[in-house]
């Protein structure tokens, strides 16, 4: 048996490094070798990898299996196309074939295996494999070995499937002949026996071919693909089923379906026989149901044709006609690919009007040329992948709806990363439409710049339906759009399903419903938010709801104003629902805000409100509905913000657990402008004219000012009007003072300020300079942060100003904010720890090592002019003020004062 340099160093090193220190390379040529590497494996060395360099013929050997219970094998076996003739194993226990046991990581491929296994007694055995546990491939392998067999979990390529993981098996066939002695309770299949343990894992059956025989009749659940599915999801694509089937309960595909999650994958063809032996009660099996076909279909090339996909001469189907009967997955140059000859359209696989199609091996086909219009061949729909160009960024600049539409097929086959900005107003209403990431997870930038995109009608089925489909790692931003969604399966709303990404300023008035009973996590914004992707979670911000979502009785699952469900982190801030959500079920969990929180550790929502309607229209008492959140299952308060909720608009602000920081407010309350303070900056208000705040960047930004006579503002995305009655400053740090410089008329962008005035709610209004016709305000690009303000070309934030602004909630450990303790005059003072900074407020951050513990302001004339320190330590405050005479003043005189026993000029 060679081994590689690499490998003959590492025997030496076993007895420093232990067994497995370095994984093998075995060459294995002869039967001794071969029985060689089994050995080497179940003795611990379970990452060896080995390839064959001949034919290997075991005759007069009893195989032992590679890979036990103790020893799982999780390296690669590649056979080199070459062949393992004459194996013979008698099972002296379970997890027995070629394989006994392999595990996560293992490869298994390329050889035809000949031979017999008697099975006496013992379970999970396969003609190559015995148990599989984890995530494996299992490919490119043809078994011929008669299995006889007196108890269950049998299979002629994998006897059985177990635990989690992902196991894919294609190209694999099954001629032998699976006899079953005794009365046996069943699970017999012609590539997988059994399948079970785990709903999260996932068996893929592509290009499989069961030719053999299994013999099972005083037993149950035989089938030519696999004997029994249970729990585990089975998916099954491209296959052909022609065998022959003897048992109680048989099936050409599946003997028995227990797992409601698995389905036809599409393009399987049978004869005779059954599709599935005995579903479980209220299963069914997803998908298009395999075809049933004739021998002179099988034999004419036909079918070998449509088995890859409609291509011809395709690379997974192979057939010599007038010598096979039927098609093989596998060549080896013995099978010919096959071709559908005549004169076809311009897809290659519809035939032109009065042409016969022929197949035959060999390639002598006419095909139209297409004829592209838009990005696609107005004949057969074909993909133009050269309709745009990126422009010197990168970007595709999208302004026309069928530009949006290549978009999407562009990502969903060329680059899921593109990235795109839109540059019109996008009417969809002639366009069928395939969601951005159906196809492929989408992880690039789309940037609607404030534009419209309306008349979006889309009726999805399977998971992950909307504009967007599935999105990893992407951001998605600036746009408004309506329509209509109609979906089943999992994921359904602007964005589907999301993991890590950034979502903002999408404005939503669609109209959601079911289209059957099996629609599951559904909202205005983001359907699903999962974990995933770099950053974990999906970040949720300055988006609306102001559409209607239909839940009919059948749907119990989870459905949101904002997202529809979480299991993990997911942030959702300054949004706000004004849609009516209705729902039957009353299981159902359902919510203005967020559905389903299925983790404590979810950060939940922050600044957000919901004014629209959550409806139960069913029978019964509804559990999980609520204002801001449905069902609530964990639950740490300290992560999420504060939130406010029209009374009335649902039963309760939380159906299930609770969070302090939601509350109830009237319709009194959002029309006078007092939540929109509270939610400002990015929620606005016209007090007067808006009944309720808003997500709209043209209107006042409210801010309130207490009885304390002072409060402080940061606007991150508009130059502001200081209204009359106020008066703004920003503050510059000199030592141990701040000193104030009032802003004249308008507030910079950016531009943290103290604002002094009577107490009262006052609005800033946003100075706009241009609105163009449509609509949309001119946009201004900051090129520090990438984000886009809708309103005039800003002026630089004020030079000089150490007060500092927060753009979102932060922590306020170590900063010093406005405040009034107890009975001390109002200023800055340092913050308690576990304490947050509001959004749109303003802070100080004083130099390391500043004895500075709090600032409190200094009047002349009732004007402030600067702020006088407290040192570190010092608890109460002296305000008395003394001319230099010593006598005492109420107010600060011109010239020279003493405040807290410093000199100050005045």
């Amino acid at each position: 048996m060679r081994k590689n340099f690499y490998s003959i160093l590492l025997t030496a090193a076993l007895g420093l490094f232990g067994m497995n220190a370095w994984a093998q390379d075995y060459e294995i040529s002869t039967a001794q070798e071969f029985i060689d590497f089994a050995e080497a494996v179940n003795g611990g060395e379970t990452t060896a990898n080995a390839v064959l360099t001949d034919d290997i013929d075991l005759n007069g050997i009893d195989w032992t299996p590679i890979g036990n219970a103790t020893n799982v094998y999780t390296g690669t076996f590649d056979g080199g196309g070459f062949t393992i003739s004459n194996f013979s194993l008698s099972t002296t226990s379970d997890n027995s074939g070629l394989f006994g046991k392999i595990g996560s990581g293992a490869v298994v491929k390329n050889f035809t295996i000949e031979g017999s296994i008697t099975s006496n007694n013992h379970q999970y055995v396969g003609g190559v494999v015995g148990c599989s546990d984890g995530a494996v491939t299992i490919s490119n392998i043809h078994s011929k070995v008669d299995i006889t067999c007196s108890k269950s979990r049998h299979g002629g390529v994998l006897g059985y499937q177990s635990n989690t993981g992902t196991i894919n098996i294609n190209n694999c066939t099954y001629s032998g002949t699976l006899t079953v002695t005794g009365n046996v309770s069943g699970n017999f299949g012609g590539i997988v026996g059994l399948t079970q343990n785990s709903a999260s894992a996932v068996v893929n059956i592509t290009n499989c071919l069961f030719d053999g025989e299994i013999d099972d009749g005083t037993g149950a659940n035989a089938g030519g693909i696999v004997g029994y599915s249970n729990k585990t999801k089975v998916t099954i694509k491209d296959c052909l089923s022609i065998g022959t089937i003897t048992a109680t309960k048989p099936g050409q595909f599946i003997g028995q379906l227990n797992a409601s999650n698995s389905k036809w994958a599409g393009n399987n063809y049978y004869v005779d026989g059954s599709l599935i032996g005995q579903p479980g009660s209220g299963v069914t099996m997803s998908g298009t149901a395999p075809e049933k076909v004739t021998d002179a279909q099988l034999a004419s090339g036909e079918i070998c044709f449509l088995l890859n996909e409609s291509v011809s001469g395709g690379e997974n189907w192979f057939q010599t006609l007038m010598d096979d009967n039927y098609p093989f997955p596998f060549s080896g140059g013995a099978h010919d690919p096959v071709y559908a000859n005549g004169s076809f359209n311009c897809d290659g696989v519809t035939p032109k009007e009065g042409s016969t199609v022929v197949y035959s091996n060999t390639n002598s086909s006419t095909v139209d040329p297409h004829t592209f219009a838009d990005g696609f061949c107005s004949v057969c729909g074909a993909f133009d992948a050269t309709y745009m160009t990126a422009n010197a960024d990168g970007i595709f600049e999208i302004g026309t709806p069928a530009q949006l539409k290549w978009f999407a097929v562009y990502v969903n086959q060329v680059d899921p990363a593109a990235g795109a900005i839109l540059t019109a107003n996008i009417d969809l209403s002639s366009i069928e439409w395939t969601p951005i990431g159906k196809g492929a997870s989408y992880s690039g930038t789309f940037d609607g710049k404030n534009f419209t995109i309306s008349n979006f009608n889309y009726v999805g089925s399977g998971d992950y339906n909307g504009l967007f489909g599935k999105v990893v790692d992407a951001t998605i931003k600036n746009f408004s759009i309506s329509g209509t969604l109609a979906c089943a399966g999992t994921g359904s709303g602007v964005v589907g399903w999301s993991e890590g990404a950034m979502v903002s300023n999408i404005h939503s008035a669609l109209t959601i419903e079911a289209t059957d009973g099996t629609l599951h996590h559904a909202a205005g914004i983001v359907g699903d938010a999962r974990n995933g992707g770099t950053t974990g979670g999906t970040t949720v911000d300055r988006c609306s709801f102001s559409g209607t979502m239909t839940v009919n009785a059948a749907s119990n699952d989870c459905f949101g104003g904002i997202v529809g469900y979480t299991n993990e982190y997911c942030l959702i801030k300054n949004c706000i629902n004004y849609g009516t959500i209705t729902y039957e079920n009353p299981a159902g969990y359902v919510a203005g805000i967020i559905g389903y929180v299925n983790n404590a550790s979810c950060y939940g929502s922050h600044n957000c409100l919901n004014v629209g309607q959550v409806v139960y229209n069913g029978e019964g008492d509804a559990t999980y509905g609520g204002a801001i959140v449905g069902r609530l299952r964990g639950n740490t308060p300290a992560l999420w913000g504060d939130s406010y909720y029209l009374a009335g608009s649902a039963a309760n602000a939380s159906g299930e657990n609770s969070i302090p920081t939601n509350y109830e407010v009237t319709a009194a309350q959002l029309a006078s402008g007092e939540v929109a303070a509270k939610l400002a900056p990015y929620i606005r208000q016209n007090i007067g004219t808006d009944a309720t705040p808003v997500l709209d960047p043209t209107h006042n930004v409210v801010a309130e000012i207490t009885a304390a006579g002072y409060a402080t503002l940061y606007v991150p995305d508009a130059d502001v009007i200081v209204p009359a009655g106020v008066t703004a400053f920003t503050g510059e740090i000199d030592g141990k003072w701040l000193k104030l410089t009032e802003v004249e008329s308008t507030i910079p962008a950016k531009t943290a300020v103290v604002l002094k005035g009577a107490e009262g709610l006052y609005e800033f209004a946003v100075d706009i300079e241009e609105v163009i016709p449509d609509g949309a305000l001119k946009i201004n690009d900051d090129e520090e942060d990438g984000s886009n303000a809708l309103v005039k070309g800003w002026a630089a934030p004020v030079a000089n100003n150490d007060l500092k602004g927060a753009d979102t909630d932060i922590e306020a450990d170590g900063k010093h904010v406005l405040a009034k303790p107890g009975d001390e005059p109002i200023g800055f003072y340092k913050a308690k720890s576990g304490t947050t900074i509001k959004a749109g407020k303003a802070y100080l951050e004083v130099p390391d090592g500043s004895s500075v513990k709090g600032f409190i302001f200094v009047f002349g004339d009732e004007d402030p002019t600067g702020i006088s320190t407290i040192d570190n330590g010092q608890l109460t405050i002296d305000n008395e003020i003394y001319n230099l005479a010593g006598q005492r003043i109420q107010k600060m005189q011109k010239g020279i004062n003493i405040v807290n026993g410093k000199k100050v000029m005045f």
